[in-house]
């Protein structure tokens, strides 16, 4: 441990933010080219660099310094968002002010992240009280129960969801909730109020589920392309039964009540030797995540051959999950490696599937194609031989 070497707070701080620093200036090389045929899969490699040095300095500073771990990560996850603001905007035309990006994201990380970081930090939280960690634990976990419980109801507070208004895209939706036989969701929004982000996103629950989409996705996408993408979320909801629902949910209080309970028996059973147990916690978290993530993708292919089939709209789909790949600036494909690991299939993979599931021929390039950066300073020609 290095905690106790001159200047320890100051050298945390700077590996901190270490990773910010490069994200900006690598981001300012991306920004210059905003019109090059493959910005995508540049922008793919930069974050991947960042993510590298990210973990590098994290490794570094919970080995060396680990009492700072807890409020360095903080720093570390802030000072990038502050740090690629500027290539956000260049981006993707963003217009709202720093304050609101840093607000929205710290909201949106809560929301999706909030619970499984809590949970993740309940042992060493608890083992700070000393011999009353058995009473803090208690505490946390009964705050993690409740978030459980009511995690749908918060995600939406939290992103400040409000309904969707829209009486025609209501109808379709609810044409497509007929055809699934499920209990009718929540369709609401998430007002972007400058940001550009267009996503849906399903919240399975044992109370009421929702779907909820960005405003971003409503104003941008076609209305055959927002009920498309609908059919895609609702085919999550289907997936997510009552049963499969209570499964998840005895995992998940199964983990609260490990976390709750690590720190008092490490203090119990390991004595002088306080901290040996605290190292079964991280093995039993990764393991119950690979459990909750396994077939993800696997979901992701099955839910568009469910949106084909609930919408009978295969170019619809198709156009919908494109238009989203596009203004995310996600590459068309992947090598092999990083779709393996991605939760996700990539766009090629899901355009083949879809027409698949739809019986639909691939369309053909029956001529030389020509695609002209927007400066008209450079072009990209396809040939029908060389595209498959």
């Amino acid at each position: 441990m290095l905690e106790h070497v001159p200047g320890a707070v100051f050298i945390t701080i700077a590996l901190a933010l270490v990773p910010a620093a490069l994200r900006w200036w690598w981001g300012r090389s991306i920004a210059r080219r905003l019109d090059d045929p493959v910005i995508a899969e540049r922008l793919v490699a930069h974050n991947t660099r960042v993510g590298v040095a990210t973990g590098a300095c994290a490794m570094l500073i919970m080995s060396g310094w680990p009492s700072a771990f807890p409020w360095t990560m903080p720093l570390l996850v802030a000072a990038q968002s502050v740090a690629g603001y500027p290539l956000r905007k260049a981006l993707y035309g963003e217009t709202w002010s720093l304050a609101g990006s840093l607000a929205f994201k710290a909201r949106l990380g809560t929301a999706v992240f909030g619970f499984w970081v809590l949970l993740a930090l309940t042992p060493w939280l608890a083992s700070m009280a000393s011999s009353y960690d058995w009473l803090v634990g208690l505490a946390l976990a009964a705050m993690l129960s409740c978030w459980s419980h009511y995690y749908t109801d918060l995600t939406r507070t939290i992103l400040r969801a409000r309904p969707v208004a829209d009486p025609l895209l209501l109808e379709r939706f609810h044409g497509l909730v007929a055809q699934c036989g499920i209990p009718v969701p929540r369709f609401e929004y998430v007002e972007m109020r400058g940001g550009v982000l267009a996503n849906a996103l399903a919240l399975p629950s044992l109370r009421r589920s929702a779907v909820l989409f960005t405003d971003t996705l409503l104003s941008r996408l076609t209305a055959d392309e927002t009920v498309a993408i609908c059919a895609h979320e609702l085919a999550h909801l289907e997936h997510y039964d009552r049963r499969r629902l209570r499964r998840l949910a005895v995992l998940s209080y199964g983990l609260i009540a490990t976390a709750a309970a690590t720190a008092p028996l490490d203090r119990l059973l390991f004595g002088a030797y306080r901290g040996a147990g605290m190292l079964i916690w991280p093995v039993a978290m990764l393991v119950a995540l690979a459990i909750r993530g396994r077939h993800r993708q696997r979901n992701e292919t099955v839910s568009d051959a469910r949106a084909v089939e609930l919408t009978g709209n295969a170019e619809a789909v198709a156009s919908g999950l494109t238009a989203l790949y596009v203004l995310a600036r996600v590459p068309r494909r992947w090598d092999q490696r990083r779709e393996r690991n991605a939760t996700h299939p990539s766009l090629a993979r899901r355009l083949r599937d879809i027409r698949a599931a739809a019986a639909a021929p691939a369309p053909e390039l029956r001529g030389p194609a020509s695609f002209p950066a927007a400066s008209g300073t450079a072009s990209v020609m396809f040939e029908p031989a060389c595209v498959n």
